[in-house]
C-alpha cells in the first residue's frame, strides 16, 4: 500500500489508484501554518513544536494499526510525497535521528521541498509577530493561553503577519523530531537505514521559482532571487555559487544569459533537488540494496503552453502520474500519443516499487529496466526511449557543494 503527503484528498488527481495499479491508497491531513509548526520558548514550555510532523506519525501509526481492516499488509508500508511532500518524506525518515523505527518500509521523494529551517532568533521573531497580530501577550504562559483561546478568524488573520516559509519545521532539540538539520543527519547517517528508497527531481525542477526572464539581466538579479528563497547565504558562499555557475561572457560557461544561470541555480539550492542523491548515496553507502534515482524529462503540457521558459518545471511528474492531474481548473487534460506511454510508464514503476521494492518487477513491457543506484546511475523517463544515465562530474562537484552549505547555513 501507498501512503500520500499531497495535497488534500479531495482532489480527484489521486482516484488513478483505484483503477488498476493492485495498490490501496491513503491520503491525510495534517496541521500547517502556526497550527502545525508554531515554535518559540513559550510553546516548547506549554505545547509542542513540529505538531504537524506529529500530525503525520500519528496518522501512519493508524494506518499501520488498521490498514489490514482494508485489506492491507501493516508491513508493507510505502510513504510518497512530492515537493512539501518529498520532504515530509525525509523527515519521517530522519525522525528523532533514526532512532525509533518507522512505520513503513519504503518511500518515495520527488522533488523535495525543504527550505532554509528558521534560525533560534527567527523562531522568537515569528512567535511575536503572531501574538501581536492575534492581540496577545509576546511571552509566558499567558501567551499560549490567549492564543488557544482566540477565535479561529483571528489565527487565520495572524498568519499574513509572517514572512512565508517561517512556519515550517523547526530544530526542537536533540530529544525533538528534528534534531538537526535533515542535510546534516543523512551525512552523519541518523536515518533509518531500513527503508528502501526511489528518490529524484526534473530536470528544470526550480525553474518555475526563478521568476521571470526578463527580470534576471544582472548578478544582483541572481543574489536578490537566491536570497528570496535562501536567506542565510553568506556573502562568502554567494560568490562561490556565481563562480560555479559563470556567466556567458567566460570561456567555457554554458549558459546564454543570466535567467540561463539563475535557473539551474534555483535547481541546485532553492529547491535543494541535490537532497535526492544526498540521501540515496547516504543509503546506498549503508549497505542497503532497493536504492533508486531519477531524472524526470517531460513537462507538464497545460504549464509549458503559458510559460515555455520552464521547460520541465517543478511538478511535472504529477501531471502524469496522476493520470493527466494539472493542478488546476480543469483538473485533467487529455494525453497524446506520446505522453499517455509516459504516463503508464511512471504509474507502473511507482507501483511496482510500492508492492516489491524493486520498480522493474512489474513494470511496461516498453519500459527500461531501473538501474540500482550505483556508481550515480539514475534513470531518466522521457518521451523517447528512456534509460540510465550517470551524474556528470561537473554536476557532482555542484550537488557536493549544495549539500555542504546547506548543512552549514540550514
Amino acid at each position: 500500500m501507498v501512503v500520500l503527503f499531497w495535497s488534500s484528498p479531495q482532489f480527484p488527481m489521486y482516484d488513478w489508484v483505484a483503477q488498476d495499479q493492485n495498490v490501496i491508497a491513503v491520503s491525510m491531513n495534517y496541521r500547517l501554518h502556526l497550527f502545525g509548526f508554531l515554535d518559540g520558548l513559550a510553546v516548547r514550555a506549554d505545547g509542542t513544536p513540529n505538531a504537524g510532523l506529529l500530525d503525520q506519525r500519528a496518522a501512519l501509526l493508524w494506518i499501520k494499526r488498521h490498514i489490514s481492516k482494508f485489506g492491507g499488509n501493516p508491513n508493507d508500508v510505502t510513504i510518497a510525497g512530492e515537493s512539501a511532500g518529498g520532504a515530509s518524506v525525509v523527515l519521517q525518515s530522519t525522525a528523532w535521528g533514526g532512532k525509533s523505527p518507522v512505520p513503513f518500509k519504503r518511500a518515495i521523494a520527488q522533488s523535495i521541498g525543504l527550505y532554509p529551517l528558521p534560525l533560534d532568533s527567527e523562531i522568537e521573531g515569528v512567535f511575536n509577530n503572531v501574538t501581536t497580530a492575534a492581540g496577545c501577550p509576546a511571552s509566558g504562559s499567558e501567551a499560549m493561553r490567549c492564543l488557544r483561546e482566540a477565535p479561529l478568524s483571528t489565527l487565520i488573520k495572524s498568519i499574513n503577519n509572517v514572512r512565508t516559509n517561517f512556519l515550517a519545521p523547526t530544530i526542537d532539540g536533540p530529544n525533538g523530531f528534528l534534531p538537526d538539520l535533515p542535510s546534516r543527519l543523512i551525512a552523519q547517517g541518523k536515518f533509518r537505514h531500513d527503508v528502501d528508497l526511489v528518490a529524484g527531481h526534473m530536470t528544470n525542477d526550480g525553474r518555475n521559482f526563478a521568476g521571470n526572464p526578463r527580470n534576471v539581466k544582472t548578478d544582483a538579479d541572481i543574489v536578490t532571487a537566491i536570497l528570496n528563497r535562501y536567506r542565510h547565504m553568506t556573502n562568502a558562499t554567494l560568490e562561490k555559487v556565481l563562480k560555479l555557475y559563470p556567466e556567458a561572457s567566460v570561456p567555457g560557461s554554458p549558459f546564454v544569459d543570466n535567467y540561463d544561470r539563475l535557473a539551474p541555480i534555483s535547481v541546485k539550492l532553492t529547491h535543494s533537488t541535490t537532497r535526492d542523491q544526498h540521501w540515496a548515496n547516504a543509503t546506498r553507502a549503508l549497505g542497503r540494496k532497493n536504492v533508486y534515482a531519477f531524472r524526470f524529462n517531460v513537462p507538464n503540457p497545460v504549464t509549458l503552453a503559458v510559460n515555455p521558459w520552464q521547460g520541465v518545471m517543478h511538478a511535472s511528474d504529477v501531471y502524469y502520474l496522476f493520470n493527466g492531474a494539472t493542478g488546476s481548473t480543469p483538473f485533467f487534460a487529455p494525453f497524446n500519443t506520446t505522453q499517455a506511454p509516459v504516463a503508464q510508464e511512471i504509474m507502473q514503476y511507482w507501483t511496482s516499487f510500492t508492492r516489491s521494492g524493486n520498480p522493474s518487477k512489474f513494470k511496461r513491457s516498453y519500459s527500461p529496466a531501473w538501474p540500482d543506484y550505483i556508481g550515480d546511475r539514475r534513470i531518466v523517463m522521457s518521451e523517447d526511449i528512456g534509460g540510465a544515465e550517470i551524474t556528470q562530474r561537473a554536476s557532482l562537484r555542484k550537488f557536493r557543494f549544495t549539500n555542504k552549505n546547506d548543512a552549514a547555513s540550514g
